[in-house]
């Protein structure tokens, strides 16, 4: 589970910060680096970790606490 911790924080040592949003009526969240995700019963979608999809929740806690990346939540709902 190190390794696993060591080679995720190295891949996104450069990242400080994702924004993410959903697309309620397609079951999709979206990530402004490009990656995107249907999003399965109880809220958990995929992501990649060392060439396998593994799920997580959209609470982000475990993903940000894995990563050291902070996730912005940004509502699309509201916008004009």
């Amino acid at each position: 589970m190190l390794f696993l911790y060591l080679h995720v924080k190295l891949i996104y040592k450069l990242v400080k910060a994702i924004t993410y949003w959903f697309d309620q009526e397609r079951e999709m969240i979206y990530f402004s680096n490009g990656h995107q995700s249907l999003v399965a019963n109880g809220g958990y979608f995929f992501w990649p970790v060392e060439g396998k999809s593994v799920f997580f929740h959209e609470d982000m806690v475990e993903l940000s606490e894995l990563t050291g990346i902070e996730f912005i939540y940004e509502d699309t709902d509201n916008k004009i």
